[in-house]
């Protein structure tokens, strides 16, 4: 059986199942803000959603992000794209 966990959420006790999954933390949203804020840090630039590639990239990281939540998988998958390999210094 799962266990309660406990915890204060603006001055009251807020108790939810342990592991149980949170909305906020796998929405497809956060996901993609994750995703590039990442893509920001490793490709060393800002992101520009106007722009097809940018986006696209940022929605297959999130997509790929939400689908498997290790965060050393994404780096490894945003190194890899043509886009990282052929970035300007």
């Amino acid at each position: 059986m799962p266990r309660a966990v406990q915890h204060r959420r603006q001055g009251r006790v807020v108790q939810r199942r342990a592991g149980a999954d949170q909305g906020h933390r796998r929405s497809q949203q956060a996901q993609d803000c994750y995703a590039s804020h990442l893509v920001e840090y490793l490709y060393g630039r800002d992101v520009d959603m106007n722009t097809d590639a940018d986006r696209n990239l940022v929605t297959q990281a999130g997509l790929r992000a939400k689908a498997n939540p290790s965060a050393k998988a994404l780096i490894v998958n945003l190194v890899a794209t043509d886009a990282f390999l052929s970035r300007a210094p």
